[in-house]
């Protein structure tokens, strides 16, 4: 019963914390576990990961053109300002 209890919970931070690198684990105890409640959960947060991995990739995207757009105004700021008071 403990070592379910452990193993439950690590599976379950394992989905909130979000690293890919628990993956291969999660897909083996999502085949070979033997208690269905452990698969279960493995597949439940083997799912968080890949779909959070989605949006960190969105996320990271949105922070590359919003850094385009920032660089772009300033270079924009500084041409209006080489020319003078209007």
């Amino acid at each position: 019963a403990r070592d379910f209890e452990t193993l439950h919970r690590a599976v379950i931070a394992a989905g909130k914390a979000g690293d890919s690198r628990a993956l291969p684990a999660l897909e083996r105890l999502e085949t070979d576990a033997f208690d269905g409640r452990l698969r279960r959960r493995a597949f439940e947060s083997a799912r968080t990961i890949r779909e959070r991995g989605g949006e960190r990739a969105e996320l990271n995207a949105l922070r590359a053109e919003l850094e385009a757009l920032r660089s772009d105004h300033r270079r924009l700021e500084e041409r209006l300002g080489a020319r003078g008071p209007a």
